[in-house]
């Protein structure tokens, strides 16, 4: 939001609706979030999660699509693209900010966004099943 706030003070032209815009920009943080708690529950060891979530984001800035297109990517480069909530999102926002494009055109990037419940709903039942399995410590013991 500051980025998008710093552009508009500099005179870059918003074109589509900037409270659109922030709700995906909010879908899309919680999408990572989803997928960094699913990380971090499948391996249950901090250092462990840290390390295998920058693999897992590291490459979007470069599968995002905006400095290479994502119609010629690979068959697998495509799939990693679509596991990554920013893919989505940067869709979305070139489509609002350069072109004006209504909201309901990005409801095919809503609705991958909307897929990232799943892992939220895996790391509910990750985080139930070592509550259960690991017993409750009171703090300093």
């Amino acid at each position: 939001m500051l980025f998008l706030l710093a552009m508009s003070a500099a005179g870059w032209p918003m074109h589509g609706d900037p409270g659109f815009l922030v709700f995906c920009q909010l879908l899309t943080v919680l999408s990572c979030q989803a997928m960094g708690a699913l990380i971090f529950f499948l391996s249950r060891d901090p250092a462990r999660s840290l390390g295998l979530a920058a693999a897992y984001a590291a490459p979007g800035l470069a599968f995002m699509g905006v400095t290479f297109p994502a119609t010629d990517m690979t068959l697998p480069a495509r799939i990693w693209r679509s596991l990554l909530p920013v893919s989505h999102y940067i869709d979305i926002q070139i489509a609002q900010i350069n072109y004006g494009a209504p909201p309901f055109q990005a409801q095919p990037q809503i609705e991958n966004l909307l897929l990232f419940i799943i892992p939220v709903l895996l790391t509910v039942i990750l985080a139930v099943k070592t509550m259960k399995s690991e017993p409750v410590t009171e703090a300093g013991t």
